[in-house]
């Protein structure tokens, strides 16, 4: 498997304000810090030391109560930046290109064979980025050693990610050789530089 990262010129993207990122950094620290003060609790020995621990693992964890609290009054009030446009057009174009079944033949000097493929693209969006899950499954012609996940093996995952800097950064994972063309099709939908469908016939 291998990373591919990819930086294209977007519009202006907003970014988390700086209230939205200490929220979420104290609130992870705390959680960690709940954490050792419950290990820490269970591992003392009965006395002054364990009750003084568990005074502060009820203090941390109203606090993190208020916190958490806080922290969705202000998401109310200061909702998320939006993704840009060319996200959108990659959410519409991944279902539409991808879910397909493609019949190619493999041959040699003494014999061929059918193969039918059938691929299954997912959309996920967070409020961090959009995902795309891409899973292949021969109907016929591929035997498998185990049973293949239900919609079939995943063939790779695509992360976009809208960014402060003016651009739209694509993670790639998967095989490093033979998927150039679905590669260059979904850096293309998420910066919005192509938006033509792969030719499925090329991928192994």
């Amino acid at each position: 498997m291998t990373s591919v990262p990819e930086t294209a010129p977007q519009r202006a993207v907003l970014r988390y304000s700086n209230p939205a990122v200490a929220f979420h950094w104290i609130t992870a620290a705390l959680v960690l810090l709940q954490a050792y003060l419950g290990f820490r609790f269970g591992l003392s020995e009965p006395g002054p030391d364990r009750d003084a621990v568990f005074i502060w693992h009820k203090s941390v964890g109203a606090l993190i109560l208020l916190l958490v609290l806080a922290r969705l009054a202000y998401r109310v009030k200061n909702p998320p930046p939006p993704f840009p446009p060319e996200l959108s057009t990659f959410e519409r174009l991944a279902p539409k290109c991808l879910n397909v079944t493609v019949q190619t033949v493999s041959h040699s000097t003494t014999s061929f064979q059918n193969l039918v493929a059938r691929y299954k693209a997912t959309v996920v969006r967070t409020s961090e980025r959009v995902e795309l899950h891409v899973q292949q499954l021969y109907e016929t012609g591929v035997l498998y050693p185990s049973k293949p996940p239900e919609g079939g093996v995943y063939l790779l995952v695509a992360d976009a990610y809208a960014q402060s800097n003016q651009s739209a950064r694509i993670q790639l994972y998967g095989p490093s050789m033979g998927y150039d063309a679905l590669y260059r099709a979904i850096r293309g939908w998420a910066t919005g530089e192509n938006l033509g469908c792969p030719d499925m016939t090329t991928v192994p």
